[in-house]
């Protein structure tokens, strides 16, 4: 059921969980994104949430004016016996205190949340722990979106902690335009290599990434035993001497099977560079972007 941007505050939302709760055998994905939700109807609809019959698998609620208080009805919902297996929190106003409400949720028996979206929550990289001691813990999560939050490196360094543990099955991992240069990269790619097992799709768009971080994230893609399956990196700063870097890692035994490298000072050269890789009985690429201009 998708009633996104439809006008919907407090008194419609009231409304709508009183038609859940009377016939609880509908609605298994609910999309209320870009509606002004409101305390009394966040809980009354977590009611219906918590209801055990209820069988609401899909939760977006993504720019709905929540806050950090938000968070902690979310978690009581997370907590209680029921089916939530994709929620989706991004552009509201969150902070690290939401994360951390949110996580009491998350570190739940009853919590089989497997997709979160965190996106321009307005976190930092005090969350970045807070989700690592999440996936450190026995969880669900395969799709986890951080994007468009100010980590930074050392946020990235906290993170690393969770992707490296055998607790983590994230399959997804979304940080694009977290502010993460050179050495954020060499954390991420070092927790890959620990647990070659975790992040099959990587989406590290509008970074900073520098040579060095280059290199060690490729030494964890030529690995035989990694399964990246997809690597986005456009607008990242990249040069001509990355595509050297990228033709040596779909030369070697992979399972890139789509790449984004769109938006950065390539050239000629580069792509020269990069037909190396490309022509490679090796190379299992399907789907190749080269994006300069986001109009064409």
């Amino acid at each position: 059921m998708t009633l996104s941007k439809c006008g919907v505050s407090d008194e419609g939302y009231v409304y709508l969980a009183l038609a859940l709760m009377i016939n609880p055998s509908c609605v298994k994905e609910l999309y209320v994104n870009k509606n002004h939700s409101g305390g009394s109807a966040q809980k009354l609809l977590s009611a219906t949430l918590e209801d055990p019959h209820r069988k609401v698998e899909t939760l977006q609620l993504a720019e709905c004016k929540l806050s950090e208080k938000s968070c902690g009805i979310v978690a009581a919902v997370l907590r209680s016996p029921n089916s939530l297996t994709e929620l989706d929190l991004s552009h509201n106003d969150l902070g690290d205190s939401g994360v951390q409400l949110l996580s009491k949720g998350l570190s739940s028996p009853n919590c089989k949340l497997q997709i979160l979206r965190l996106a321009e929550c307005k976190l930092s990289e005090k969350s970045c722990g807070i989700v690592a001691a999440v996936l450190q813990s026995p969880n669900s999560l395969i799709e986890l979106d951080l994007s468009h939050n100010d980590l930074g490196d050392s946020g990235v360094q906290l993170l690393s902690k969770g992707l490296s543990s055998p607790n983590c099955k994230l399959q997804t991992l979304r940080l694009s335009k977290c502010g993460v240069s050179d050495e954020g990269y060499v954390y991420l790619a070092l927790a890959l290599m620990i647990n070659p097992s975790c992040v099959k799709e990587l989406y590290v768009n509008k970074n900073h990434s520098g040579g060095s971080a280059q290199k060690l994230l490729s030494a964890t893609l030529e690995d035989p035993h990694r399964k990246v399956e997809t690597l986005q990196l456009a607008e990242c700063k990249l040069s001509e001497k990355s595509c050297g870097i990228v033709a040596a890692v779909l030369r070697s035994p992979n399972s890139l099977t789509e790449l984004d490298l769109s938006h950065n000072d390539l050239g000629d050269s580069g792509v020269q560079l990069l037909s190396k890789g490309l022509s490679s009985p090796n190379c299992k690429l399907q789907i190749l972007r080269l994006v300069l201009d986001m109009s064409l």
